[in-house]
């Protein structure tokens, strides 16, 4: 995937040592919880429960491993079914998300509950009833539909990032159900890949325990045993959830320190150059997953903002960090909802406020992990403009990183020639014509020039 394919060079901290894999993937599992509207740390809650179930199992270290990998990544394919469900529910997708996580898809009472709370609450009496109905009679195509479609975007990435297979095939099981009344295959028992059994499991025990406390996560532990979850794998979360410590776990500060002290010693994975290409570019993929009008927005903007720096004379290793900071300058969109980013017309002022957070979250995210927080700054600076008009922070011009002027301009060329879902794309002519309208007030004229060259 990367494009700096050489021989791999290992990437190391300011102090010299090695950092692992895990160190970056598990900061920017903070971006994986926003499509779900989980509470911050989700990802890395269900990592922490699922390999304590899995220490308790006595599975051996490679497939505890496999175990830990499935479970960092079980929702990198969440993104993928934010625009579908703002389709089918006509609803905000996160609110959507959030309750359907928790939600007893088999019982008839609860999903009745659940379609009458959230389908259908922007259109009238008439047309909300007959969103319901028509809900409950595809009721088994949709969940089955949903889980299909988040279940291979999740494999994909997978795939991509080079792990194993049995990752692949747990991330695109895990809405299978203990008793066969799951989805998207319907498999049943010992059919379902262990670790889907055992992510299954923590990611409900995480979403109830985070609003209603441990005590309500047993109680649908055991509730949901034999039916949703492998009974074996209740019993081993409930030998380990009699340690305080366990619990504990749970809501300590320094809980990501702890999920990347999890990965089994001998399996650590040693980060290399082109391996962080390779998290970049999968993460581009997750965040242009979100809405089907970004589909390829990251990655053209990294291959115009990688075009305009070379032409500008940057060197190899600046040009990498540029690409790297284009591909991920978007990461904090994930939490943006599909009623905002898929909307038919344009948005209002209060919902372009929503929208402004995603740069925000982008560094916020990115600043959690060490080699990324020069990184940060430039992703979070993609939208300030060189008269300070810009946002979130107004910064001016000498306060603004190069590599973020350069992310600007590339970012706003594709927007303007690919179709948003309230107008069509333009022709280059027009967008250079907008372009340039901007240049030295808001963008660096400089850069507008090396993009057009390049494009044209």
């Amino acid at each position: 995937m990367a494009t700096y394919k050489t021989i791999a060079k290992t990437v190391k901290a300011e102090d010299g040592r090695e950092i692992h894999y895990s160190e970056v993937l598990t900061g920017l599992t903070y971006a994986l919880d926003l499509p779900l509207a989980q509470p911050a740390g989700h990802t890395l809650r269900t990592c922490w429960i699922g390999m304590h179930i899995g220490r308790q199992l006595e599975l051996p270290p490679d497939q505890l491993w496999e175990l830990y990998y499935t479970l960092l990544l079980k929702d990198a394919g969440g993104s993928r079914i934010g625009s579908r469900l703002f389709e089918l529910f006509y609803n905000d997708d996160l609110v959507v998300q959030n309750a359907y996580r928790k939600l007893n898809r088999q019982q008839f009472k609860d999903v009745l509950r659940f379609l009458n709370k959230h389908a259908g609450i922007y259109e009238g009496t008439f047309g909300q009833l007959s969103r319901i109905i028509n809900l409950l009679i595809q009721w088994k195509a949709v969940t089955a539909e949903l889980s299909k479609v988040k279940g291979e975007a999740g494999a994909e990435i997978v795939k991509n990032l080079d792990l194993p297979e049995a990752v692949a095939a747990a991330v695109c099981a895990v809405d299978e159900h203990f008793n066969g009344k799951g989805q998207p295959q319907g498999l049943e028992g010992d059919k379902i890949p262990l670790y889907a059994r055992i992510a299954l499991l923590t990611q409900v025990v995480d979403a109830i325990q985070a609003e209603d406390g441990k005590d309500a996560a047993l109680a649908e532990a055991e509730g949901r045993s034999g039916t949703w979850f492998d009974p074996q794998i209740v019993a081993a979360f409930k030998s380990v959830a009699e340690e305080d410590a366990f619990w504990a776990g749970l809501t300590c500060a320094e809980l990501r320190a702890a999920v990347i002290k999890l990965e089994p010693k001998d399996k650590v994975i040693i980060l290399t150059e082109e391996k962080l290409d390779d998290l970049a570019q999968a993460f581009a993929v997750i965040i242009d997953n979100k809405s089907d009008f970004t589909k390829g927005h990251s990655a053209r903007v990294a291959e115009y903002a990688e075009a305009v720096g070379k032409l500008d004379g940057m060197d190899m290793p600046s040009l990498r960090q540029l690409k790297r900071a284009a591909l991920l300058h978007d990461l904090g969109r994930l939490g943006i909802s599909n009623a905002i980013l898929d909307k038919p017309v344009a948005i209002t002022k209060t919902e372009h406020e929503m929208t402004q957070k995603h740069a925000v979250w982008s560094e916020e995210i990115l600043g959690r992990i060490s080699i990324f927080r020069q990184l940060a700054v430039v992703a979070g600076a993609h939208h300030e403009r060189l008269d300070g008009l810009g946002y979130p922070n107004g910064k001016k011009k000498d306060d603004i990183p190069g590599d973020s002027r350069i992310i600007t301009v590339a970012d706003i060329y594709d927007a303007l020639t690919t179709t948003r879902p309230h107008r069509e794309r333009m022709d280059n002519p027009k967008a250079f014509e907008i372009l340039n309208g901007m240049r030295d007030g808001a963008l660096e004229g400089k850069y507008v020039d090396l993009l057009r060259k390049n494009v044209e």
